[in-house]
């Protein structure tokens, strides 16, 4: 509930000052640090706390306890998407905290996949699904192409058993979709990251404008991106370039 809360406050914050109410979206961005008194940097996770502000005892960072809703706390690891920079640092740095997640990855690669909730990352349900992207906003956009291409590929099938839990209103479909067109929505915000699609060209109807992506080779590597023929300055593009339609290339 903290954690939610910390990124519900965050994103009223941005309301509020979408509509002039400074002094709100002040209050509200202060408390949506309120994640921070989560951080164990004996361990290296959020964790819950007693009442009288200790950390639960007996961690394990593999345990679904009464810590965590549907989860653990590797699967909670980066429900900071608001400030994922703010976690890195006080981990040690950005470096830190992609190696930590990426040994997530590696933990979920090596281990049976089973109708069971997972022990490492689990697609299945939402806390985590924007992990893979959370390299991109750590600077690690190779990563995350490396990661979104392996979900993809062991966590979708066209059998029914093809999708990893509960589909929630079409979201595990959803991320599918965006992953495979080769951007996905940094939620809260107009930015998408751009990865590596599955298609040679995809077509969107964006209202009466168009969006062409392009690229000549389907599963990446992508280095770099240009819209409407301008390169962008890094792997991502504003909601902004896309409803004014054009051509996405991913090179």
């Amino acid at each position: 509930r903290t954690l939610e809360n910390s990124y519900n406050d965050w994103l009223l914050a941005e309301l509020a000052e979408g509509l002039g109410k400074t002094a709100e979206a002040e209050q509200l961005r202060a408390r949506a640090g309120g994640w921070a008194n989560l951080y164990d940097p004996s361990t290296g996770f959020l964790r819950g706390k007693s009442a009288d502000g200790t950390f639960v005892a007996d961690f394990d960072e593999a345990a679904f306890s009464e810590e965590y809703t549907e989860g653990n706390a590797r699967q909670w690891l980066v429900y900071v998407p608001h400030d994922l920079p703010g976690l890195a640092a006080r981990m040690g740095g950005d470096e830190a905290l992609v190696s930590k997640l990426e040994a997530i990855f590696e933990g979920a690669k090596a281990s049976p996949k089973t109708f069971l909730a997972d022990a490492y990352y689990w697609h299945g349900n939402e806390p985590d699904l924007h992990a893979a992207y959370a390299f991109s906003e750590l600077g690690r956009p190779d990563l995350t192409q490396t990661w979104v291409n392996w979900i993809l590929d062991s966590r979708y099938s066209d059998t029914p058993a093809g999708l990893d839990g509960n589909d929630d209103g079409g979201t595990l479909s959803a991320w599918y979709v965006f992953s495979a067109l080769g951007l996905y929505p940094k939620v809260g915000t107009t930015t998408y990251y751009l990865t590596a699609p599955r298609f040679p060209r995809s077509t969107l109807r964006v209202g009466d404008k168009t969006v062409v992506i392009r690229t000549e080779r389907p599963r990446g590597p992508v280095t770099r991106a240009s819209w409407n023929g301008v390169p962008l300055p890094a792997l991502r593009i504003d909601h902004a370039q896309l409803v004014a339609g054009g051509e996405l290339v991913l090179d």
